[in-house]
């Protein structure tokens, strides 16, 4: 909700990126498409879990490294993209102000800046509003992962605990 209660202060320049970011992030957590059973290669998983197998502690914790490892380059590919994505939105709208040279890495020595400050800080507070809502949407990203991922685990240490005894005892032979 904070998020559409504050898109109404969004031009059209910074609803697209927020579509785009917005997009980038549904894609991470959507797990299958409906054009394959492979899945979606973009989606983000936290935890791997195989329930056709038996894991010992040492299995299961380099299993998840491996996992984690992956998912951490997943996540850092859409914030790769997202930072491309503000920037050129960021320049395109003070493009449209007339005070591009105040957002790009070379600073020009014009003498006029002080006609432009108002428009400058003004933008400021804008793109200050703008990257507020992006970070929402990676914060609800990581909020809904998490989630995913504890509510896995939780069903699989449920499952663990309504084992049957005989499959109890077989896994005891992989304690020792």
């Amino acid at each position: 909700s904070f998020l559409y209660n504050h898109l109404f202060l969004a031009d059209e320049l910074f609803q697209a990126c927020l579509l785009y970011i917005w997009g980038l992030c549904e894609d991470a957590l959507n797990l299958k498409t409906d054009v394959e059973d492979k899945g979606n290669p973009s989606a983000v998983c936290l935890l791997k879990l195989d329930h056709s197998r038996t894991y010992s502690l040492d299995e299961f914790c380099e299993e998840q490294s491996q996992q984690a490892t992956q998912a951490l380059k997943q996540l850092e590919t859409i914030r790769d993209k997202a930072i491309l994505e503000i920037k050129s939105t960021i320049l395109k709208v003070a493009e449209k102000k007339e005070i591009k040279e105040y957002f790009e890495s070379k600073v020009s020595d014009v003498d006029q800046k002080h006609f432009k400050l108002p428009k400058f800080r003004h933008l400021l507070e804008r793109n200050l509003r703008f990257l507020m809502l992006v970070d929402y949407i990676f914060q609800e990203l990581i909020r809904q992962l998490m989630n995913r991922a504890v509510t896995l685990l939780l069903e699989l240490f449920c499952g663990s605990a309504r084992m049957p005894c005989s499959g109890e005892k077989r896994n005891e032979n992989l304690i020792r």
